[in-house]
């Protein structure tokens, strides 16, 4: 039973902490109540000094005409039993007015008994024998049974009742003159006060305790102006577990979402600018020297036929070059989108190295080089697109022939690290500073001072193979120790 308990109040709890209508409802209630209370206390604390004292003397009156009818039977039964005794009869008929005026429950009163002329026949002690007016009297009565609230508020009145009775074998009345008792209220004169406390009081309440709300709402509002103004970078504060809490957390998604868009977009066109200008400046060279010897031959400036040759050779050379350059430019800009399709497939990077290894031994003596591999003995697998990584070894050993020095070993090694393979290429060639070797894999970055090209490259080769090995899932990056640079990919193995 506890358990359910204490899962009931945690459901509860996290619904109040996560439910922006659940918290209002429960605000709403609080102040109801709180502002009920409020109402009530204002009615009593000012009850009485908004109450004017009344006297009800229906009570009083009511046991007067009791007793006068009371009284006047008493008297008949006394009159019957003392039939033939007069002066007995009229002792003990005495004695009962005496009675009747001392046993009015504390009401002030005395009792006649009347003829129809108005006669005084018996009196009570403090009764008069004036004689009294019956017909006003009468209806004096009459008019106080119909409408008993005439003349009840205020002091108190002076009151005469009759009770028909008979005396001596003739119609008689028992008169009652007296004042009768009262009990004091009190009439409220204000109907609307409490209803206005609770009004007023459900309204500050309400308002103070929706503030906090309600000025969280302004601060999300303003951090959205901020937002659209253009300062991204700028973020609402989370506060609490609900819909608001939920509202500022996406406001912020949102900016960092669309800080992330345009900071890519302007890092995109900053690429595509530099990209225009690296693509024209590598373009210029080669064309202007293509141009240049056409026109020498154009022109007849060649004297022999050597010469003539020559200018040909050049410019097929220049020419090749630009295929070069633009073909790599082609195959940069298609890598570098990583929604490329790739054709992968289970491959051994052992025999992969060995089959690439055979083709560059050649290039590599021709060059002065010799190539030393270094294999596990277990082979290594991964899933990788074979033509594209033909293409990062190309690139690699490429750079190792135009770079390295002759006459030099350059180390191919592969070896298994932290749950992938490592692909290792070391080469001996001149010193580079560490902050060239964080750029050797940009586009059109050459570790020359100049942008000359006359080793013959494009500057793309090692953005090429960084974007194919990233394509896989892989890291490339290069060290320098001494006359030493390494190049080194990190590829998973598959599965």
């Amino acid at each position: 039973m506890r358990r359910r308990l204490s899962a009931l109040y945690r459901n509860i709890l996290t619904n109040v902490k996560t439910s922006l209508r659940t918290q209002l409802m429960l605000t709403f209630l609080v102040c109801l109540g709180l502002a009920a209370i409020a109402g009530m206390a204002t009615t009593v604390f000012l009850e009485d000094t908004f109450a004017t004292p009344h006297e009800e003397i229906d009570s009083g009156l009511d046991i007067l005409e009791i007793d006068t009818q009371h009284l006047a039977e008493e008297v008949e039964l006394i009159a019957e039993r003392h039939l033939d005794d007069e002066v007995l009869r009229k002792e003990e008929i005495q004695r009962a007015l005496d009675n009747g005026e001392q046993s009015t429950s504390g009401q002030t009163a005395n009792f006649r008994i009347i003829d129809e002329a108005g006669k005084v026949l018996l009196k009570s002690t403090s009764a008069q024998w004036a004689p009294v007016d019956l017909q006003y009297l009468l209806r004096t009565s009459m008019e106080l049974r119909a409408d008993r609230r005439a003349n009840r508020l205020g002091s108190s009145q002076h009151y005469v009742l009759a009770a028909p009775m008979e005396y001596e074998g003739r119609d008689a009345y028992m008169i009652c003159e007296g004042i009768p008792s009262t009990r004091v209220y009190y009439v409220q004169d204000f109907s609307m006060i409490g209803s206005v406390a609770f009004l007023v009081a459900f309204l500050i309440l309400f308002y103070m305790i929706t503030k906090r709300k309600t000025g969280y709402i302004e601060e999300l509002a303003h951090g959205l102006q901020v937002i659209s103004k253009g300062q991204l970078d700028h973020r609402v504060q989370q506060k609490g577990e609900d819909e608001l809490g939920t509202l500022a957390q996406s406001i912020n998604h949102m900016a960092q979402e669309l800080q992330t868009k345009i900071e890519a977009e302007r890092e995109a066109e900053r690429a595509r600018n530099e990209l225009i200008t690296s693509v024209s400046h590598d373009l210029r060279t080669p064309l202007t020297s293509i141009i240049g010897y056409l026109r020498l031959l154009n022109d007849d400036r060649a004297k022999t036929p050597e010469e003539m040759r020559d200018y040909l050779r050049v410019a097929f050379g220049k020419s090749e070059q630009l295929q070069r350059l633009v073909e790599d430019l082609f195959d940069y800009t298609t890598l570098s989108h990583h929604d490329v399709r790739l054709h992968t497939q289970r491959v051994s990077l052992n025999e992969m190295i060995e089959q690439i290894a055979e083709e560059y031994v050649p290039l590599m003596e021709e060059s002065g080089l010799q190539l030393q591999k270094e294999l596990p003995p277990r082979e290594l697998f991964a899933e990788v697109d074979p033509e594209t990584w033909f293409r990062v070894f190309e690139n690699l050993l490429s750079n190792a022939i135009k770079y390295s020095h002759q006459p030099s070993t350059v180390i191919l090694r592969l070896k298994q690290r932290e749950g992938g393979a490592v692909i290792l290429l070391e080469n001996e060639s001149d010193a580079i500073p560490k902050e060239q070797l964080e750029r050797l894999f940009e586009r059109f970055y050459r570790v020359e001072a100049s942008r000359s090209t006359k080793s013959g490259g494009s500057g793309l080769g090692l953005a090429i193979a960084k974007s194919i090995v990233e394509l896989h899932g892989g890291n490339i990056w290069a060290t320098s120790s001494g006359n030493s640079i390494q190049f080194q990919i990190w590829l998973p193995l598959a599965k």
